[in-house]
């Protein structure tokens, strides 16, 4: 029916699928013309992985810098940048929005799990346990 939204790491950038019910019946997945391809805003390089949140309105990126990136996806917007340290010897490898929240949970190379809470009214905000 074309309302559910995919987003797919290719390289340097995330495109966006979606599935289309075909004349036919079938259901295909195609590439969403609505919206074209989303690159960070950093330049960063190779982008490990996507994820949406509950909405579909936020897409967290990590990036293979080691850092995170967090969109408005309509608006094309970065929103915030996301880093374990900033001396570079902790990267993030997974970034995953929770599924019934606007959390953010991120994994770093050195084994430590951060929580960051996106909210519409305050800056992000952050738990780190180690």
């Amino acid at each position: 029916n074309g309302s559910l939204r995919i987003a797919v790491a290719c390289g340097n950038e995330i495109r966006f699928l979606r599935i289309e019910r075909t004349a036919g019946g079938r259901e295909e997945l195609v590439e969403d013309a609505t919206l074209p391809p989303l690159q960070s805003a950093s330049g960063a390089g190779v982008i490990i992985m996507s994820s949406f949140d509950r909405t579909g309105t936020y897409l967290v990126m990590a990036l293979g810098d080691g850092r995170a990136e967090v969109y408005d996806v309509e608006r094309r917007a970065l929103i915030t940048v996301l880093q374990h340290s900033t001396s570079g010897l902790s990267g993030i490898v997974s970034a995953y929005f929770n599924s019934s929240t606007s959390r953010i949970v991120t994994a770093g190379t050195d084994g430590r799990v951060v929580i960051s809470i996106l909210t519409e009214t305050q800056p992000i905000q952050t738990d780190v346990s180690n």
